[in-house]
């Protein structure tokens, strides 16, 4: 099983072909609670030196009244070969405004981050330094341009497929600065390189060779570097108490064409032997990311989830941790 899921996630990384060029021309439609821009801002962590993002702003952040507010922020990782339009264009804004409608989520920033066609979100890539793009570059923009509110727990970082294995490592590494995480259909990286078959193993260093990952972890690579990219292996060995500071929900679907469910179930296993409460749903029948409706029908679970923790509400998750699948929706048609 973890050698399938392995397969997955490496084919992931290559053989994915470019489904859509960013584009500053936005899919066009009508919110009641939030208003969006498209920002170009300084990136000195990346080669290229700037990035951009899409933020969604309570439509009256400009009030008089409000000039004193300072708002939660969420922060949105893309997939492979995306960027902030998959938000954009899959009905994110959207559950965001139904959600506050329903007094769901408080008023908020939400912040859909564009990295790159491969983003991994780690150091010492091909182009820069992604991980400091997100946690350096991005968040000090982010506070010096808007009313952020200072309080770790009232910001938060979600992601889906690779977004989701930048969103868990960053929120893991950086608990001084999130609160919560939440990830969906989550590319999640075995504990241990040991006992893959000799082919494998190689196949995966001519991946990290090709992705500029040879220079993070090594040629052959170095197990202990591995490490520091397992999510599994991060939650197994950090302190006990760190770990504990965040919220964490996840999920992943049983029919996810990369096979992720089971390394989301050992994330979920390895975070239950050390006493850590997290939210953690199988979903049965559910598929991979956006373009299997998957995203779409969770998100506004996980949205749910971090504004719990926006709002102060400092108890157990809400969805407890289970291993038993739950039935998909019904996916929205039409969705790309």
């Amino acid at each position: 099983m973890r050698h399938a899921f392995l397969i997955a996630v490496t084919l992931a990384c290559t053989t994915l072909t470019a489904q859509r060029r960013q584009r500053d021309n936005q899919r066009e439609f009508k919110l009641d609670h939030f208003t969006h821009k498209v920002v170009t801002f300084d990136a000195p962590s990346i080669d290229r030196g700037e990035a951009r993002y899409v933020i969604y702003m309570p439509k009256d952040y400009d009030d008089e009244k409000q000039s004193k507010t300072k708002y939660p922020l969420a922060i949105w990782l893309h997939g492979m070969n995306g960027g902030y339009h998959r938000f954009h264009d899959n009905d994110g804004p959207q559950i965001l405004d139904e959600l506050r409608e329903k007094d769901e989520i408080p008023p908020m920033l939400f912040v859909a981050a564009n990295a790159n066609r491969r983003p991994l979100y780690m150091n010492g890539m091909n182009g820069g330094d992604y991980e400091d793009l997100i946690v350096k570059d991005l968040l000090s923009h982010l506070e010096k341009t808007y009313r952020v509110a200072d309080e770790r727990e009232k910001r938060a970082i979600l992601g889906v497929s690779i977004g989701g294995l930048g969103a868990m490592k960053i929120a893991l590494a950086n608990t001084d600065k999130f609160g919560s995480v939440a990830t969906h259909s989550a590319v999640v990286l075995p504990e241990s390189l040991d006992g893959l078959p000799r082919r494998m193993a190689r196949r995966i260093e001519w991946i990290a060779e090709s992705n500029g990952l040879d220079q993070v972890l090594g040629n052959p690579i170095d197990a202990k570097k591995w490490k520091t990219v397992s999510t599994i292996a991060i939650t197994k060995e950090m302190k006990l108490d760190e770990l504990k500071k965040l919220r964490i929900y996840f999920d992943a679907g049983t029919d996810d064409r990369y096979d992720l469910a089971p390394g989301n179930q050992q994330l979920s296993k390895a975070l239950k032997e050390r006493g850590v409460d997290h939210a953690f749903e199988l979903v049965d029948g559910g598929g991979h990311a956006w373009g299997s409706g998957a995203t779409q029908r969770q998100l506004p679970k996980s949205l749910k989830f971090v504004a719990a923790t926006f709002r102060g509400q400092q108890g157990k998750p809400a969805s407890k941790p289970t291993s038993r699948p739950h039935k998909a929706g019904r996916p929205q048609a039409g969705k790309k």
